[in-house]
């Protein structure tokens, strides 16, 4: 079911009675189609990107009579969303699995030929950076920057550079040894939206 969404503006003090009767119609559509509001797994989430963040209205109840629960953080088809929009959430999960990849891999690194470390990073580390490629174009540079921190450490894992190697060079022998490596131009999709 896709995420259901009102405008901040009905929020206003008063104006609560407006979205649960547009919540109710929803609700009938659906049985109307014989869909049915699961609302052990139906949250609330108020998006928000001012400070201090407006208190929650009144709980919302289904038709069924169930009240839905306000959160603050919530994962939406792999994508954690906060109430701020600022995807620190998301970036956060992200980093932590990709350190806990490349840990992995540096544990393991004296099994692995360089080919193989070029397709274990390709095919484990790079496809969750490009996930969430949208998300960078808005994220702040300071959610970015945690970001290229483990994309750095998994391009000198390939390529052994030295923690001190500049990221102009890393990316220059990343690209080398991609070109190299794969004719595929999309390998590279993170380096690309990641250069704004």
């Amino acid at each position: 079911m896709a995420p259901y969404s009102i405008c901040s503006a009905l929020l206003l003090p008063g104006s609560i009675g407006i979205w649960d009767l547009s919540f109710n119609a929803i609700q009938l559509s659906f049985r109307g189609l014989q869909l049915f509001l699961n609302a052990s797994k139906t949250k609330c989430m108020l998006f928000n990107r001012s400070l201090p963040a407006p208190a929650r209205p009144s709980s919302i109840t289904t038709l069924d009579g169930s009240d839905l629960e306000y959160v603050d953080n919530y994962k939406y088809l792999g994508v954690w969303l906060d109430c701020k929009l600022s995807f620190q959430t998301h970036i956060k999960h992200l980093q932590s699995k990709i350190k806990s990849r490349i840990g992995f891999l540096y544990r393991n690194k004296a099994s692995f030929t360089h080919a193989s470390k070029h397709t274990l990073v390709k095919l484990t580390i790079l496809p969750i950076l490009d996930f969430g490629d949208v998300i960078y174009k808005i994220a702040s540079n300071t959610l970015l920057n945690k970001m290229d921190a483990v994309h750095h450490s998994a391009i000198r894992f390939v390529t052994k550079a030295p923690y001190t190697t500049h990221h102009c060079d890393l990316y220059a022998r990343w690209l080398a040894l991609a070109s190299y490596l794969s004719p595929n131009p999309l390998a590279t999709g993170y380096l690309q939206v990641s250069a704004r």
